[in-house]
């Protein structure tokens, strides 16, 4: 959702410089857009990452940062340009590593099923996902509790390469 306001930000902001680096940054961010729609989106949910979309991405950061400003409240506005497109592409690196690095559903579900197969032996997890009582220190407690403590790791935690 943040590359979304990064997106749209981008948008706003390319009405305020030359006619010409407008229309094609507007250009790049609907090309993009429309990309991560129709191809990237699929691929991110079968675990690979959508090396066109990538193609997408980087000729948007392209067509920012080379944009050469007319004036001084232009270049103002070029740098303000250029720290969206930072932005974005900040958290398109995290979308895409939540998106790569998140337990397999079907291990998840496979985890479930053994937890409720236990009943009431293990009363799986309360809200916060942590084990309750000491009944619940059995290897199938543990195990879900360390799955889901690795999926709230990589879900709050930031990829991004410097």
């Amino acid at each position: 959702m943040r590359e979304c306001y990064s997106l749209d930000d981008l948008l706003r902001f390319s009405h305020h410089v030359n006619a010409d680096s407008g229309r094609a940054i507007r250009r790049s961010v609907a090309e993009y857009s429309q990309a991560v729609i129709q191809s990237e989106w699929q691929a991110l949910g079968q675990r690979e990452k959508d090396p066109a979309t990538e193609k997408y991405f980087t000729t948007l950061m392209t067509v920012v940062i080379r944009d050469v400003p007319a004036n001084a409240e232009e270049e103002a506005i070029h740098q303000r340009l250029i720290d969206i497109a930072r932005e974005a592409g900040e958290h398109r690196d995290e979308r895409i590593t939540k998106s790569l690095t998140r337990i397999p559903p079907t291990l998840m579900g496979f985890v479930h099923a053994l937890s409720a197969a236990l009943g009431p032996a293990c009363p799986a997890t309360t809200d916060a996902w942590r084990p309750r009582g000491p009944q619940c220190s059995s290897g199938m407690g543990a195990l879900s509790v360390l799955l889901h403590d690795k999926e709230m790791f990589m879900q709050r935690t930031v990829f991004i390469p410097h």
